[in-house]
C-alpha cells in the first residue's frame, strides 16, 4: 500500500508539512556491514532494524581500483543530484549509503565533516539483494529507508490545470508496466487535481538500448495502456469496457525505450472536434496555462498539450491528429509538434477515427526532444538522406491574406532566418491556381467544391462501426443506450447519410489530390529528405475564449481548409511556436500574451529531415529553442527585441 509522507525543507533537514512525496513499494537490502554515526557513537549503539527517514544512495566512482572519496567528489555529486533531478533534495541526506565498494568504507575526517554540515546523521555501505538482470537494480538518487527495506521515492504534483484523468506509477513486477495510481494529496489546495507521481531521474540513466530512459510522458486517454480502462472522455465508454489487456504498439515501443507513463491525458470524446466548454460534457476540459489561462485548449490532445505547456516536470506527452488533434493544441499552446506521414506508426490500440487520416505523435516544448523521440518512434527509411536541404519554400498566397498585424512581423522574420539558412528565397503560389491550371482530371472544379465533404465521407464507415459497436454492447449489458457528447450526437445522425458510393468517391478523392500534391507541389521523399518546404499560418493573433458559446454541432470534418493540406497528402506537417503577440484580455483586464506558430509541411516520408532542418534554422538563428512553461512561451522581453529589430529593418518582401 502506498504511502505518504510530506516533507519541508529547512536548511538540511527535513519537516513534517510541505512537499509530498509517495512511497510505492521496497527494494530488500543486505546489511554489508553495520551503520555508522557521523557522531562517533559506539557501532554497537546502532540499530539498522529502526531506521526511518530520508535516504540518499550514492554510486561511488572507482579509478583503477581506488575508491574515490573526497571532499570534492561528494560536493559533485550531490549538486549535480541538485541540477538534475527535482524529486532529490538536500533533505535527503539524512542517511547516506554507499554502494559499488568492493571493501569496506572508510571515510577521512574531511569528509565526515562535510557530511556533518550538510546534515547527514548516518551512512554506511550497503548492497541490495538483487538478480543480475534484475530491472529494479538499485540505482543512486532519493529513497525512503524502514529498517531493512530501502523504498524508492515518488514526488507528487498537482495536476492544477485538470489536463489528467489518472495517475499512473510504474509496476512492482517491472518497470515497463504502468498501474493506477490515482489520488488526490492536494484536496485543499487544489479540490479537483489528481496527484501526478513522478519518479526520480536518477534511478532511470540513459543508455543505448534505452535512450529515453527517465523521461515522463503522459499518453492521451484514446490510447491503451495495459491494465488500464480506455475512456475517451466518455463516461459510457469508460463504464462499458474492462481494462485492456494490451499496450497500443506506439506506446510500448516508447516504454521499452525507457519512458516513463505518468498519466492519461483528457481528449475530446472519441477525438472529434469538440470546441470547449459547451460541448464537453462528459469530461470538463483542461485549462490552459497560457495567456489569461481562459483560452480554449485545442483540439482532440487537447490535455496532453495543456500538460506540457503547464508543467516542466513533463517532458513530453503523446496524442493523435485525425483531423488537426497534435497541431491546434500545438498551435495554441506555443509548443512543437509534427503530424507525421500517414502509416509511419501503428495506430493499432488507439481508438479510430478514420483509417485514412489517423496519426499518432507526440508535443515537445524544444526540437531536441522532438528531434529524440521522433527519430526513435518513426520507422527509419532506406538511404536516408537527411543533410540534403530543401531547395525550394512555397508560399501559398491565399493562406497567408488578412494577417493580423502583429504575427505578421513574427512570420516574417522567421521566414527571412529560413530562407538565410537555406540560401533560398520563398516562391509564392496559389494552390487554388495551381489545382485549376494543372493537368488532371478534375481541374473544372474549385478545389473547396471538389474536397468539401471527402474527410468525412472517407471516415464514416469506420466511425459507424465504433458507434454501432458502442451502442450494442452498453444496451446489452445495462439494458439503456449510452450518452454522447453533442459533436457525437450529431455525428449519429449524420453518418446513415454517407452511402457506400459517397465513401468509394471520397476515398478516389483522396488518392486523385494526393497524386495532384506530389506532382505539382511536394513530391514524395526518395531518401529520407524533402527538397521543398510549405509554409502555413497556424495563429491569428486572435483570443479564444473557453467560455464562448457556440451553435449547436452542424458539421463534422466538411470543407477545405490549409490544414487539410497534409491529411490529404499524407504528408509530414511540423509546427513550430516562434513568438507572440499581445492581446487586451477581458478576463484578466491587461495584456496577455498569445503563442505564434507556422506549420512548414515537407514530403511524404521526410520526416525526420523536417525536424532536422527546424532545428537547424533555429540554432543558426540565435532563436529560442525550447518554450517555457506557464503564461507565456516566451520571455515577453526578448519577443519584443526581435520585433523592434524587424521593426527597424528594410522589409525584404
Amino acid at each position: 500500500m502506498a504511502i505518504t509522507y510530506s516533507i519541508r525543507y529547512t536548511g538540511a533537514y527535513p519537516t513534517e508539512t510541505g512537499t509530498p512525496y509517495q512511497v510505492p513499494r521496497p527494494f530488500r537490502l543486505s546489511c554489508h556491514e553495520p551503520f555508522q554515526f557521523t557522531h562517533r557513537r559506539p557501532l554497537s549503539e546502532v540499530d539498522a532494524d529502526h531506521l526511518s527517514g530520508p535516504c540518499t544512495v550514492v554510486h561511488v566512482d572507482k579509478k583503477k581500483d581506488k575508491i574515490l572519496i573526497t571532499p570534492q567528489f561528494l560536493t559533485d555529486r550531490f549538486a549535480e543530484f541538485a541540477r538534475d533531478d527535482d524529486v532529490w533534495d538536500y533533505g535527503f541526506l539524512e542517511t547516506v549509503l554507499f554502494t559499488n565498494l568492493p571493501q569496506p568504507l572508510s571515510l577521512d575526517g574531511p569528509c565526515i565533516t562535510l557530511l556533518i554540515s550538510l546534515g547527514v546523521k548516518m551512512f554506511g555501505r550497503w548492497k541490495p539483494i538483487c538478480h543480475k538482470g534484475d530491472p529494479n537494480t538499485l540505482q543512486q538518487g532519493p529513497y525512503w529507508i524502514s529498517g531493512q527495506d530501502l523504498w524508492p521515492i515518488l514526488r507528487l504534483y498537482p495536476d492544477r490545470f485538470d489536463a489528467f484523468v489518472r495517475s499512473t506509477i510504474q509496476s512492482e513486477s517491472t518497470r515497463d508496466y504502468p498501474i493506477s495510481n490515482d489520488n488526490s494529496k492536494f484536496s485543499k489546495q487544489c479540490p479537483t487535481s489528481l496527484s501526478i507521481a513522478v519518479p526520480s531521474r536518477l534511478s532511470f540513466p540513459p543508455s543505448d538500448k534505452r535512450p529515453l530512459a527517465g523521461l515522463r510522458i503522459a499518453v492521451q486517454d484514446n490510447t491503451d495502456i495495459i491494465g488500464q480502462r480506455t475512456g475517451a472522455s466518455s463516461r459510457s465508454f469508460t463504464k462499458l469496457y474492462a481494462p485492456v489487456a494490451e499496450t497500443a504498439p506506439a506506446v510500448q515501443k516508447l516504454i521499452d525505450l525507457g519512458a516513463i507513463v505518468v498519466g492519461k491525458t483528457k481528449t475530446t470524446q472519441f477525438g472529434d472536434p469538440d470546441p470547449s466548454t459547451s460541448n464537453w460534457v462528459d469530461v470538463h476540459p483542461p485549462f490552459t496555462p497560457r495567456a489569461d489561462g481562459y483560452q480554449s485548449p485545442g483540439a482532440s490532445s487537447a490535455g496532453s498539450g495543456a500538460a506540457m505547456a503547464a508543467y516542466d516536470w513533463l517532458d513530453f506527452a503523446t496524442g493523435t491528429d485525425n483531423y488537426g488533434g497534435l497541431r491546434a493544441p500545438a498551435a495554441s499552446e506555443g509548443l512543437f509538434t509534427m503530424r507525421p506521414s500517414y502509416g509511419l506508426v501503428s495506430m493499432k490500440g488507439i481508438i479510430p477515427w478514420g483509417v485514412v487520416s489517423d496519426t499518432f505523435g507526440v508535443f515537445a516544448r524544444g526540437t531536441r526532444t522532438l528531434n529524440l523521440v521522433s527519430r526513435l518512434l518513426y520507422k527509419s527509411f532506406p538511404n536516408s538522406n537527411r543533410d540534403s536541404l530543401p531547395t525550394k519554400i512555397l508560399y501559398p498566397s491565399e493562406y497567408w491574406q488578412n494577417q493580423h498585424t502583429e504575427s505578421k512581423v513574427i512570420f516574417e522574420s522567421f521566414i527571412s532566418k529560413l530562407e538565410a539558412h537555406l540560401h533560398v528565397k520563398r516562391t509564392v503560389i496559389s494552390i487554388e491556381e495551381l489545382w485549376q491550371t494543372t493537368d488532371h482530371a478534375n481541374n473544372l472544379i474549385h478545389i473547396q467544391t471538389y474536397l468539401h465533404d471527402t474527410l468525412p465521407d472517407a471516415c464514416a464507415p469506420v466511425q459507424t462501426k465504433v458507434y454501432k459497436e458502442i451502442q450494442k454492447d452498453y444496451i446489452q449489458q445495462f439494458g439503456r443506450a449510452p450518452y454522447f457528447n453533442p459533436q457525437d450526437q450529431y455525428k449519429l445522425e449524420w453518418l446513415p447519410t454517407v452511402t457506400a458510393q459517397k465513401h468509394k468517391d471520397a476515398i478516389t478523392q483522396l488518392a486523385v489530390f494526393r497524386r495532384w500534391f506530389e506532382k505539382e507541389i511536394i513530391p514524395p521523399s526518395t531518401d529520407g529528405s524533402s527538397g521543398t518546404l510549405l509554409l502555413l499560418p497556424w495563429s491569428t493573433g486572435k483570443p479564444s475564449y473557453r467560455d464562448e458559446h457556440h451553435d449547436k454541432p452542424n458539421r463534422t470534418g466538411q470543407g477545405w481548409e490549409h490544414w487539410m493540406i497534409s491529411i490529404f497528402a499524407q504528408a509530414p506537417e511540423m509546427i513550430v511556436p516562434i513568438g507572440q503577440t499581445s492581446f487586451f484580455s477581458k478576463v484578466t483586464k491587461k495584456e496577455e500574451w498569445l503563442p505564434v506558430s507556422i506549420g512548414i509541411i515537407g514530403a511524404r516520408h521526410s520526416d525526420p529531415s523536417l525536424i532536422g532542418v527546424v532545428h537547424d534554422v533555429i540554432r543558426f538563428s540565435g532563436m529560442e529553442r525550447e518554450v517555457q512553461t506557464g503564461e507565456t512561451a516566451f520571455e515577453v522581453g526578448s519577443v519584443l527585441e526581435d520585433r523592434q529589430e524587424l521593426n527597424n529593418s528594410t522589409a525584404i518582401f
